[in-house]
């Protein structure tokens, strides 16, 4: 909504298409190229289009505000739907026309109205419904047919396919006056919606570099980094579910103690505490293999632009040998709600498995994940019997060095048996 200078309470009185004054021409909403334009009616209705960026998604249209005109009188009238009413009532808040009208669209105030009201909305049993529901298509759009004259809230629903995060936005449908001093109306507006888009990147270091693979050792600590793009709830959001789920595959050991979590914004750091900011769940992933959790407070790192997650894992004797194969991978996913206005924000409840723990599939939650791999090589020794080269000796004991310098870089002391011994080294 832009603020005009002129309220929407001065609409009700009669306007003659003589006069010069304008009707409210909110910021959210603009006329679709080519749309046509014409007088309105009592029974006007427009198309609106909303562009979101992602396909599958719901969006729902809730009216704020009604609006009337009267061709025989020409008078265009507002006032709040019965809905807005209720919920001005429930929360005790005084709000006139001529107030609201003053907003300007990027205003906290506005924001805090707009998140307070579809807080209250979803909030209610059983919801009331939407004045028009429609889903994107495969280009992130979607569009409401036959839209009544008024102010409307579009609410995202969400998917479960890393649906974004939706800004609560508004839609308006209303007549404006031309530079004639004649109402007129569009035949279809465009609305683009206000997006946050959640993400993760992991990185590896301490590993030895071989073409493009990273490579380590049985023994070896690697440290692995997690930057995480912290995402804008709307005002009013009730579920700010927020967390990360870091798989381990077999042979790389967490080592729980390790996990430092900062907040960052511009080029300053930030070392958020435990319990303060966030809390970790480690007990799935500290012999070989897991999965361990951090549970972010997203109150407490909603003011930085991304959290980075380092913590160190262990190259055990259980690690995948060899570089044909899948090697030893490390998943991590971000999960996060994507439909903030259901439900409330999901807390761990302290049990080492949290059963309750939502997962990627479950309706409501987008998600974004990253892979890193690390591979390990096998060095295969055989000792043979020097009168019979084909037959392999047992219990022949060979010292395993890595580098040119002897003893110092000392792997391993392997002792051979029927079949080839192997072992790892970089």
């Amino acid at each position: 909504m832009r603020k005009t200078g002129k309220s929407i309470a001065a609409l009700f009185v009669a306007l003659m298409v003589v006069l010069t004054l304008m009707v409210p021409a909110f910021a959210a909403s603009t006329i679709t190229q080519g749309a046509t334009i014409s007088a309105p009616t009592a029974n006007s209705t427009a198309t609106v289009n909303v562009a979101t960026g992602n396909a599958g998604d719901t969006l729902y249209l809730y009216q704020v505000i009604d609006a009337n005109f009267d061709p025989a009188s020409n008078n265009l009238t507002m006032d709040y739907t019965q809905l807005f009413k209720d919920f001005l009532t429930a929360t005790s808040t005084t709000l006139s026309l001529d107030s609201y009208d003053a907003l300007a669209s990027d205003s906290a105030a506005l924001k805090d109205i707009l998140g307070a009201f579809t807080a209250y909305v979803k909030g209610l049993t059983p919801a009331p419904t939407a004045a028009k529901q429609a889903t994107t298509d495969g280009s992130g759009k979607a569009v409401f047919s036959n839209v009544e004259m008024g102010q409307y809230i579009v609410i995202g629903g969400g998917n479960t396919t890393g649906a974004l995060i939706y800004q609560t936005v508004t839609a308006e449908v209303v007549p404006h006056i031309d530079a004639n001093n004649e109402y007129k109306i569009a035949s279809s507006y465009d609305v683009e919606m206000k997006v946050s888009t959640p993400a993760i990147e992991k990185e590896v270091q301490g590993t030895a570099q071989d073409g493009d693979k990273e490579t380590a050792s049985i023994g070896d600590i690697v440290e692995y980094t997690l930057t995480i793009a912290v995402p804008t709830y709307p005002a009013g959001a009730t579920n700010k579910t927020f967390f990360i789920g870091d798989t381990l595959s077999n042979g790389l050991r967490l080592n729980a103690d390790s996990i430092v979590v900062k907040g960052v914004a511009g080029a300053n750091e930030t070392t958020l505490a435990v319990p303060a900011a966030y809390t970790t769940n480690t007990a799935g992933a500290t012999n070989n293999g897991g999965t361990f959790y951090v549970d972010f407070k997203f109150a407490e790192i909603a003011a930085y632009t991304n959290v980075v997650v380092t913590y160190t894992a262990t190259i055990t004797d259980q690690v995948a040998l060899g570089t044909t194969g899948t090697g030893n991978p490390n998943d991590v996913t971000l999960v996060y709600s994507n439909t903030p206005f259901n439900g409330n924000t999901w807390v761990p409840s302290g049990d080492p498995e949290d059963p309750d723990r939502p997962e990627t599939s479950d309706p409501g939650y987008g998600s974004d994940d990253d892979t890193k791999t690390v591979y390990s090589y096998a060095l295969v020794i055989d000792k043979y019997d020097s009168n019979e080269t084909t037959k392999k000796l047992s219990k022949a004991v060979f010292e395993v060095y890595y580098g040119s310098e002897a003893p110092a870089n000392l792997v391993a002391t392997i002792t051979t048996g029927e079949a080839a011994l192997q072992t790892s080294a970089a």
